[in-house]
């Protein structure tokens, strides 16, 4: 019995690409895998946990603001990383467009998917072992009838064979009474276990269930399990408790004859499972909408079609600050970064973005600014520095292209040479006065940036923790409030 070969995919790699260390390309499960949709074009966009029948293949497919080199001392943990993120989608999938999600079902061993004939042995696999870990290995029970023995008296029995003693009362010298046994030698018994050991490598060569000890079995390695199939339906006829009837069907499905399959536990959409995190953990409002837009047609008042929704809305009244606060915040899936050659950043939110999200701050701050409000602004992104130790820290701002337009300036008259001279001098005064980088902005036009360390995100996610009210208002929203005073002081 061997384990089955481990394949480590980044999301975002491409088929023929020079991704270190990730020969993949030329994988005999590559067309499994695009079968399966996991590519857009030529980009490996899954992540989650794929395991391959067909090549006995495990294929952990990982976010793209995890390193493309995984070493054998990082893969613990990109594999608990990954697990995490299962769990997510796991959680998630009621509640997000399912549509966009290559999990399906929980393994149900009622739930019959007979267009699905691919049987997923993660999860089969989990099921398996988490049913052994509460309730042990399968026996039969088989009933003896013993003479005096425990239990209760069979009285047929009893007073067929046995000798009464005539009084008052008839007494019998020796009854007769039915024990029942627990088998431990029937072919059920040791294909569960033979089953549960296969199991076991398949998970614990995913870092799962380390600690578990598995029981010993007679070895079937090298036959054909479908030939158990009949007997195990065979079985299904005669058991009538629950947990019976849903082992023998995951046993079933385990020997790939079964009607009862689930599909890969993994998601080709990830900006979703981090909109998701990040909502739970930043944000207290679970309906962000503003409703659809009014027009003004001949008089006559229309309503349209199309929501207003921010990612993530946080508000509270904060008692110390003797404030409200409105936070205004979206999770972006992207890891920007610096290319050293030229200085450009890339991989970042484009100006439509920037200037969508300040849109929905200044759309917000028209409908509340009654009294003392708090606002703050923000994009979340992936924290791919392996040394950042805080859930979240700032990282800068954003704002959106202040350049002048050539062709309006030519037509309202105005120097090109005396503006940009006037935007320079405004610029090198302020970076004079703060001692520090900026863009010609205003503050309310500026978007916070903060990396969010992932792994601590999923964790809070699924333990129901919030990022607490004071920490918000420390991180998020007197750092915004800090770049309006300044321009204040300006103006």
């Amino acid at each position: 019995m061997k384990r089955p070969e481990l394949l480590l995919i980044r999301e975002g790699s491409r088929i023929g690409g020079r991704e270190k260390g990730q020969p993949w390309s030329a994988h005999p499960v590559l067309p499994e895998l695009m079968e399966c949709g996991f590519f857009s074009g030529q980009r490996f966009t899954f992540v989650g946990i794929y395991y391959s029948s067909k090549t006995d293949t495990s294929v952990i497919g990982y976010p793209k603001y995890l390193k493309s080199d995984i070493g054998s001392q990082e893969l613990p943990a990109v594999l608990h990383h990954v697990g995490l993120i299962c769990q997510l989608v796991e959680r998630a999938q009621s509640q997000l467009d399912r549509s966009r999600f290559e999990e399906a079902y929980a393994f149900d061993a009622y739930h019959a998917q007979e267009h699905q004939q691919q049987v997923d042995r993660f999860q089969l696999a989990s099921w398996l072992l988490q049913d052994y870990q509460n309730n042990g290995i399968y026996f039969s029970k088989k009933s003896e009838l013993k003479r005096n023995g425990n239990g209760p008296i069979q009285w047929q029995q009893t007073i067929s064979q046995g000798t009464p003693l005539l009084g008052r009362d008839v007494v019998y010298l020796d009854t007769f009474h039915r024990q029942n046994q627990q088998d431990y030698s029937q072919l059920l018994t040791q294909l569960h276990g033979f089953i549960l050991r296969q199991c076991g490598l398949l998970m614990q060569g995913l870092g799962q269930y380390q600690e578990l000890e598995l029981p010993e079995a007679e070895d079937f390695d090298g036959s054909d399990l479908s030939q158990f199939t009949a007997y195990l339906a065979d079985r299904l006829t005669v058991v009538f408790s629950e947990r019976e009837v849903r082992l023998l069907k995951a046993l079933w499905a385990w020997c790939g004859q079964s009607a009862f399959y689930r599909r890969q536990l993994g998601v080709t959409a990830f900006e979703q499972i981090w909109e998701y995190a990040a909502k739970a953990v930043f944000g207290n409002l679970t309906d962000t909408r503003s409703g659809p837009p009014h027009y003004i047609l001949q008089n006559r008042e229309y309503q349209a079609q199309g929501d207003f929704i921010p990612d993530i809305l946080r508000v509270y009244q904060h008692p110390s600050a003797d404030c409200r606060v409105i936070g205004i915040l979206d999770a972006k899936y992207y890891c920007p970064q610096v290319n050293p050659d030229n200085g450009l950043l890339y991989g970042a939110p484009a100006n439509g973005d920037i200037a969508k999200q300040i849109g929905y701050y200044r759309y917000t701050k028209t409908l509340y600014f009654q009294g003392d409000i708090r606002y703050t602004n923000a994009f979340l992104f992936p924290a791919t520095d392996p040394e950042q130790e805080e859930m979240f820290q700032q990282l800068g701002y954003a704002c959106p292209n202040r350049q002048h337009h050539r062709e309006i300036d030519q037509l309202l008259g105005l120097d090109k040479n005396e503006v940009q001279q006037q935007l320079e001098s405004r610029r090198e005064r302020w970076e004079a006065e703060e001692g520090e980088a900026c863009a010609e902005a205003w503050p309310e036009d500026r978007v916070l940036l903060f990396s969010v360390r992932p792994d601590l995100l999923y964790q809070w996610c699924l333990r129901g923790e919030k990022v607490t009210e004071e920490a918000f208002y420390h991180g998020f929203v007197e750092p915004f409030q800090a770049e309006q005073r300044k321009q204040a002081v300006r103006r």
